[in-house]
């Protein structure tokens, strides 16, 4: 089936469609694929923050949660 077919057939179903639950989780679908990726609305400082963060994870400059809370009194 061709995807100008598959887009037809699915149209017409969905115009038929009464059950608003399953109209919901289609637009959440929808909703999911149309959404962009959260790191292409980063700014330029966030985007080298975080490079740095990486930078400093691969140099052993890290620790972990329990290590840093220990310091932190929790």
């Amino acid at each position: 089936m061709s995807t100008e077919s598959l887009r037809h057939e699915l149209i017409e179903w969905i115009g038929r469609l009464n059950d608003a639950d399953l109209l919901r989780s289609l637009l959440g679908i929808k909703h999911a694929v149309d959404r962009t990726d959260w790191a292409e609305d980063l700014s330029e400082e966030e985007r080298l923050s975080i490079e740095r963060g990486l930078a400093d994870l691969e140099a052993g400059r890290s620790a972990s949660g329990r290590a840093f809370w220990s310091r932190h009194g929790r």
